[in-house]
């Protein structure tokens, strides 16, 4: 689930013609999830603290970013209508 807001992180960041900034942040967010994982394997926390700490983390980065669904939703000539096109039909 991470990698996937990770990557609308990065594409959002194509949207805005910004696309190292947020490819940086997608970057930066995942090493702050890795540390609490880290710090369990070399023994630092306990396992609970550890799953606790990455929980909390993953629900603040989908609060966080969960509004740019609405955003890409507003611009300017991007349309979703809920209607798929067909590229290929057997």
């Amino acid at each position: 689930m991470l990698h996937i807001i990770f990557t609308g992180i990065v594409g959002y960041g194509f949207i805005l013609n910004q696309p190292l900034k947020y490819f940086l942040l997608a970057i930066l967010l995942h090493s702050i999830i890795n540390i609490p994982a880290g710090l369990y394997q070399t023994k630092k926390v306990f396992p609970l603290i550890s799953i606790v700490l990455i929980i909390i983390i993953f629900c603040l980065i989908l609060f966080y970013f969960s509004p740019i669904d609405e955003d890409v939703k507003k611009r300017k000539g991007f349309k979703i209508d809920g209607t798929e096109t067909v590229i290929y039909k057997k």
